[in-house]
């Protein structure tokens, strides 16, 4: 039984509570408001893992005039205002998340001006994957919650079935930045296995 609970453990992953997509150039609507949820279910889960998107000043998906050759290519579909740039406040967690730097993950993506990410999942490994991490901790069940639906929330859940967990979007601790393309979304992410769960279920799953 000791053994079948050390390969059971629950993740919880929190997408990109950052400033610039709270209250900055790319403030998803409602997103502050989503916060003392997630603090509220964080004590639930055996792993926590923060992300940022942590773009260098050049990164390929922002509008700058030396992107405009990238638009539609491999690299990015989208570009966005300048965001979440490293070490800038607006790249910062926001301060009403309660996050245990010694207990916590907080994990970056973004760093390379040539690759776009999404996916908390394709982020660079350091010191592994981010999968394998949760592999090895014995984590068999992912929850994720965050912003955006459309966009990094989205494709972690995505990243989170591919890889073998068992994944569940957390949907009143996530925000869209489009109503028309998150639920657009949702309705791929039900079809690929990502099931949907309220907060106020988690605490009797563990």
């Amino acid at each position: 039984k000791a053994e079948m609970e050390q390969n059971h453990k629950k993740a919880l992953i929190v997408v990109d509570v950052q400033n610039d997509f709270c209250t900055g150039p790319l403030a998803v609507p409602g997103a502050v408001d989503i916060i003392p949820t997630i603090n509220r279910i964080v004590p639930y889960f055996d792993v926590v893992v923060f992300s940022q998107d942590w773009h260098p000043d050049n990164h390929c998906s922002f509008m700058l005039p030396d992107n405009d050759h990238l638009k539609n290519t491999h690299l990015t579909s989208d570009f966005f205002p300048k965001h979440c740039v490293q070490d800038t406040p607006g790249a910062a967690l926001h301060s009403a998340l309660e996050v245990n730097t010694t207990k916590h993950w907080i994990i970056q993506k973004g760093e390379s001006a040539d690759k776009e990410a999404f996916s908390v999942f394709s982020s660079t490994p350091d010191p592994q994957p981010l999968a394998s991490r949760l592999r090895e901790e014995g984590v068999s069940d992912v929850y994720v919650c965050g912003v955006a639906i459309d966009f990094c929330v989205g494709d972690t859940c995505r990243d989170a079935v591919e890889e073998g967990f068992t994944t569940y979007m957390v949907e009143d601790a996530c925000k869209g930045a489009n109503e028309a393309v998150y639920s657009q979304k949702l309705h791929k992410l039900k079809s690929a296995g990502v099931q949907m769960i309220a907060s106020q279920q988690i605490h009797h799953t563990k």
